[in-house]
């Protein structure tokens, strides 16, 4: 809870699975940040869970807000806007502690689209890590290397493969190098 980085996510943070990108972070030697991650958990899920750690009085310099994928796709044309509401709340209180946030794109697959959401990200001002541009195809729904041995994504069609989670762990370092020296 000492930690400078506190990161929330869903099941695409498992620690010990070599198809998750936070692994990698780990056997590169990258541990110096508090993980809150539960598979199936929603942006407004998340947000309680942060609200708790700061009422411990603790602050990290920086929060990675990777969720999105669970929750619901895109909304038509808008932003699934339980996600939005809750991301709103957890940059206010970025504001309120003087924490800078740092967003995340997520990519779309088969069953979930999430072109708004990343336009919004894009849009917000705020600093990001582009998983979705790492990983998806031209046509942003599938993945690259669909369907071949190179997939990016596994055959659940939600999850990324083991290469797929080392494009990821790159795309972290390349747009959040904090990571390295904290």
């Amino acid at each position: 809870i000492d930690k400078d980085i506190w990161m929330f996510g869903d099941s695409y943070f498992g620690m010990y699975d070599t198809s998750r990108w936070p692994y990698y972070m780990l056997t590169w030697g990258f541990t110096k940040f508090l993980l809150d991650a539960r598979g199936g958990e929603s942006a407004p899920e998340a947000l309680s869970d942060l609200q708790n750690l700061l009422a411990t009085g603790h602050r990290p310099k920086y929060i990675v807000w990777c969720h999105g994928m669970n929750g619901g796709s895109d909304n038509g044309d808008s932003v699934n806007s339980s996600w939005l509401a809750a991301t709103s709340q957890m940059l206010n209180l970025c504001k309120q502690y003087n924490i800078t946030p740092i967003l995340a794109t997520i990519p779309s697959g088969p069953s979930e689209i999430h072109v708004n959401l990343n336009a919004w990200v894009k849009a917000s001002g705020y600093r990001y890590i582009d998983f979705a541009s790492a990983v998806e195809s031209e046509s942003g729904l599938y993945w690259k290397g669909w369907g071949t041995s190179d997939a990016l994504l596994s055959g659940d069609e939600v999850h990324p493969s083991e290469k797929g989670a080392v494009v990821l762990a790159s795309q972290v370092l390349q747009d959040f190098a904090e990571i390295t020296n904290l």
